[in-house]
């Protein structure tokens, strides 16, 4: 159990990177995310092969590993870090979906990346 707790520390959910797994053009529903996030990991991690989320972060060999979804349907404003209030139905799924999965493991770590058009300052693209 240790092992996949390991793994769950590794756990994605990533919104707008399309690299990581093919995109969703339209927000899947909390149960499709919930299963999608749950399901058996590719590999299973000895306890002595634990990382951190910098490390994992990094790591594109740790990435591929873990279990993730790409959900493509979420606008930021146009040269923004905002998103936008027609948006939030969108995210409020995706929060359904990881607050239960966190209510049942309480060990799960859960990175969300998000992307914006990337116009206009690096600082103002970091917010």
């Amino acid at each position: 159990m240790r092992t996949r707790r390991t793994l769950a520390a590794a756990l994605i959910a990533a919104i707008a990177m399309p690299s990581l797994a093919a995109a969703q053009a339209t927000t899947p529903s909390a149960a499709t995310i919930e299963r999608k996030l749950e399901a058996a990991p590719r590999v299973k991690l000895r306890p002595n092969e634990r990382v951190t989320i910098r490390e994992f972060k990094r790591r594109p060999d740790l990435r591929r590993m873990a279990r993730s979804i790409d959900i493509q349907s979420i606008n930021f404003a146009f040269g923004s870090a905002a998103i936008a209030n027609s948006q939030y139905d969108k995210i409020e799924t995706i929060a359904d979906a990881l607050r239960r999965i966190l209510r049942r493991d309480r060990g799960a770590r859960v990175l969300i990346e998000g992307h914006t058009d990337a116009v206009g300052s690096f600082q103002s693209n970091q917010a």
